[in-house]
């Protein structure tokens, strides 16, 4: 039980620190650069979550020279979901965002877990140690500068 409270403890840390940072994109609007390009000027976007649109974004290798068709079934959702509401289209990234860290968090203690001698294991304080040091591995990751582009810019989500 002890353990389980404490990797709740550093996963709502993850999700804070994340959310702390990330947030306020709620309140952003579309950038001029592409926002627009890939999500209502596309034709197979601005219509929302369809069969046809789903097939189109796997076939259509032409619109804004970029093929990226998870990317764009996620536009799709986002328009059937929120219609023409740019905050509710960041909180999307920062919801994927989120749970990207969320995974390189379980991903670096499986490494851990993997590398570990049976001794290691079996000492409370090394658990201990290893998830606080797979949790600063990964807030540092989540909020690292490099990462505002792909939260903070609805075009961003492709990365």
């Amino acid at each position: 039980m002890k353990k389980k409270l404490i990797i709740t403890l550093f996963v709502v840390a993850i999700l804070a620190m994340v959310w702390g940072v990330f947030g306020q994109c709620a309140s952003f609007q579309f950038l001029r650069f592409d926002d627009h390009d890939y999500t209502f000027f596309c034709p197979f976007v601005r219509t929302g979550l369809t069969a046809e649109n789903i097939i189109a974004s796997f076939t259509n290798f032409t619109h804004a020279a970029i093929w990226m068709p998870i990317t764009y079934i996620s536009y799709m959702f986002d328009v059937a979901l929120w219609r023409g509401t740019a905050g509710a289209f960041h909180i999307t990234n920062v919801i994927i965002h989120s749970l990207n860290a969320l995974l390189v968090f379980i991903f670096l203690r499986s490494l851990v877990k993997l590398f570990s001698s049976s001794e290691e294991k079996e000492k409370s304080s090394f658990e201990l140690m290893s998830m606080i040091g797979c949790s600063i591995i990964a807030i540092c990751w989540a909020i690292h500068p490099q990462r505002v582009e792909s939260v903070a810019w609805i075009a961003g989500r492709k990365d």
